[in-house]
């Protein structure tokens, strides 16, 4: 078959591809006025499209296998396969050019009835624990075939690291499918808007919670955080969450050059202020918001984007000291304890301190608590100790930052608050690691290879927190899935 793909595939070659496959797509569509057509998933539709013309075809099984080549190039993958019988002609024409591209792929297939006798009854093919799979289907629908697939798979040990589709027919398989991974994306603000990172986000995602983890408040004016989240929110279709930091006082006055005040009350003035801004776009208002930080009067048409389908945006707040925590429980909806904050520091003084401020308020107390904390994984001990290196840096620099102080001093760990503190500033940078001994680590941080990673996360968090935001680095192919498997590892354990 020399001639028929060089690997791979020039931009032009692709959408030429392309066009071929979809125009035997759309010679296989078929229409009746009445749903007469019975799916796979058992649901009646008025179209049906019968993939296998187009893979069972000559020409058609070397444009797909051209295709799915070109969709795994520069990804790790061991096998490709899916469910019988939509995935068998997908499988094995991407299986044959691979080898004549000279980077073979093994086909598999998954059985939808275990058979009598052999050492796999639902596998047929050579998948090994470990494996990287392509998990491939002709047409998706519900998903739930799709998902069958994937725990086989996961069950047999392989990872994951793609999986295609010929068609989509829009009836909530892709939505199914995303459910099955993250609960959602959460973005902080250091190098990048965050603001930015959520409007690609929401543009393309249908399903995650949308989070920025946190932006900071007090640069930017309330009504221009209000525009920010309003867009996103709107666009998110309502997956919006704000996620709102007060910054330490170096900070607030060096970096961004504003006079410092308390940050607590600042805080509830400025989500106040937020919330008086979206009001007035939604309900169509004036805008009277007066408070000791803020006094808002002015909408004109200009600058209204008027309302929304979901204008109720949760707001929630980073703290770490009762004050704040206090008022987040009054104005908030949510508490976002920083990643230094320990199981202990939050249920002994946080979550007091943010219910007693909804109860002074007359608000509920059932306010959600998001966690995003200190994780050292590695797949392995040995990386693991060189990991764990930069995490000790991490927490000895939060120890050194008075604002972080108290988190420290309620594990009797004042005296090494204080001593990094001396050493920040002499910037004896490089001493500061070796100061956190591995019980201070294993406070402040949780530590564990990729196997044991998911379930102390959820033993340190269970029943402590609402959310859990976590990542590993996850640069190749290879550890896309182990972050997947991660995910799916804590859904099951957790509560």
């Amino acid at each position: 078959m020399a001639g028929y793909h060089e690997g791979i595939v020039t931009p032009r070659e692709r959408t030429s591809l392309r066009a071929q496959l979809l125009k035997k797509l759309r010679n296989s569509f078929v229409y009746n006025a009445d749903p007469v057509f019975t799916l796979s998933s058992g649901r009646k539709s008025r179209f049906y499209i019968d993939c296998k013309k187009v893979t069972l075809d000559p020409e058609g099984a070397i444009l797909v296998g051209r295709l799915m080549l070109d969709a795994v190039d520069g990804l790790e993958v061991d096998a490709i396969g899916g469910m019988t019988l939509g995935a068998d002609p997908i499988a094995v024409a991407t299986a044959i050019l691979s080898f004549d591209a000279d980077r073979p792929i093994p086909a598999f297939i998954i059985r939808k009835e275990p058979k009598a006798h052999g050492a796999s009854p639902l596998v047929e093919g050579t998948l090994t624990k470990g494996a990287r799979v392509v998990v491939v289907d002709d047409v998706l629908t519900s998903g739930r075939s799709t998902e069958r697939t994937i725990n086989i798979v996961r069950e047999v040990g392989c990872q994951i690291v793609k999986v295609i589709a010929l068609v989509d027919r829009k009836e909530g398989g892709r939505e199914h499918l995303e459910s099955l991974g993250y609960d959602g994306l959460a973005v902080e603000e250091t190098k990048v808007d965050p603001y930015v990172v959520m409007a690609l986000a929401a543009a393309g995602t249908t399903r995650l919670r949308l989070t920025t983890a946190v932006a900071m408040a007090f640069p930017r004016s309330p009504t221009v955080t209000a525009m920010s989240a309003w867009n996103i929110q709107k666009l998110s279709r309502g997956r919006f969450v704000l996620g709102l930091g007060s910054q330490v006082r170096g900070h607030i006055t060096r970096r961004f050059g504003l006079a410092y005040r308390p940050p607590g009350p600042w805080m509830r003035d400025y989500v106040r202020a937020v919330r008086a801004v979206w009001a007035a776009w939604q309900q169509r208002r004036p805008l009277a918001f007066e408070s000791p930080h803020y006094n808002l009067s002015l909408v004109v048409p200009l600058f209204d984007p008027g309302p929304i389908e979901h204008p109720d945006i949760p707001i929630h707040v980073a703290a770490v000291n009762p004050t704040m925590c206090r008022f987040v429980g009054e104005v908030a909806d949510g508490l976002r304890p920083h990643p230094v904050c320990t199981p202990r520091y939050i249920r002994e003084v946080m979550l007091p301190a943010m219910r007693a401020g909804a109860a002074a308020a007359g608000r509920g107390t059932a306010l959600a608590v998001a966690m995003k904390p200190l994780v050292c994984a590695a797949p392995d001990e040995a990386t693991l100790a060189v990991r764990a290196r930069d995490v000790r840096a991490r927490v000895a620099f939060y120890a050194s930052t008075p604002g972080y102080r108290a988190a420290f001093e309620r594990h009797g760990l004042g005296d090494l608050a204080s001593e990094l503190a001396g050493l920040s500033r002499a910037q004896r940078w490089e001493e500061m690691p070796s100061r956190i001994s591995d019980d201070v680590l294993h406070t402040y941080a949780v530590v564990g290879t990729y196997a044991e990673i998911g379930r102390k996360l959820v033993e340190r968090y269970r029943g402590l927190v609402t959310d859990v935001e976590f990542s590993i680095p996850a640069a190749t192919p290879r550890e896309q899935g182990i972050l997947r498997e991660l995910v799916q590892e804590i859904r099951r354990e957790a509560p």
